[in-house]
């Protein structure tokens, strides 16, 4: 069972209609209770997370073998996904899938900063783990450019797909990349239910440590 948090997000709702196509068993983690009742009504397995109150955490993580951590943006997300870490150590997880960014092991910039601290607890936890590093994705160009692409029109929509210096930095497409996601999650879940859980402080052997850019 793998636990997809963000469920309700742009990436995580994809991950999660990938995994429905897969029939891979999943359960959706929301931070609504409005938006875990709608995911129910459509035959999803969901549950309420509160990033401030771990123990609806580890109730969320409970029985799964495998996470999905994408957290929330917010000012404290490190604290916050720290927690997650420690609530999935806590509910028994083998295998955590994190959605980091590009260049977080060298901490270069205030994004990396972020993510890092939780990838330590994480290479610390004794849990197999992936680092998914994407840079961008082309729907976040379109977002943040909206208001210049309608006004200037096809133009700047044309420089957007065609690589001109304001996109060179966007990586593929987000549903590609969330195919991607969803792939290594699944297995992610199968390689977990194949291992036993380490020992608080033991070290994964390397074929179970992946960083995905």
């Amino acid at each position: 069972m793998i636990c997809v948090t963000g469920a309700s997000g742009t990436l995580s709702s994809e991950v999660i209609r990938r995994l429905e196509k897969q029939h891979i068993p999943f359960r959706g983690a929301y931070f609504s209770e409005r938006a875990a009742e709608i995911a129910r009504a459509r035959g999803i397995e969901a549950v309420t997370i509160d990033y401030d109150h771990p123990a609806t955490l580890r109730a969320a993580f409970a029985g799964c073998d495998a996470l999905f951590l994408l957290g929330p943006n917010a000012l404290n997300q490190t604290e916050l996904e720290l927690n997650a870490v420690d609530a999935a150590r806590a509910a028994g997880v083998r295998h955590m899938v994190k959605q980091s960014v590009m260049g977080a092991a060298e901490e270069a910039y205030s994004l990396a900063k972020i993510h890092r601290p939780v990838e330590k607890a994480i290479e610390r936890s004794g849990l197999a783990w992936t680092f998914l590093r994407p840079n961008s994705f082309m729907q976040n160009a379109v977002t943040f450019m909206s208001t210049t692409i309608r006004t200037e029109g096809h133009s700047t929509a044309r420089a957007l797909r065609r690589g001109s210096a304001m996109s060179t930095s966007v990586t593929s497409p987000r549903w590609r990349w969330s195919q991607a996601c969803a792939t290594v999650a699944a297995r992610a879940d199968v390689d977990s239910s194949r291992v036993r859980p380490n020992r608080p402080g033991g070290t994964p052997p390397a074929s179970r440590h992946r960083s995905v850019s």
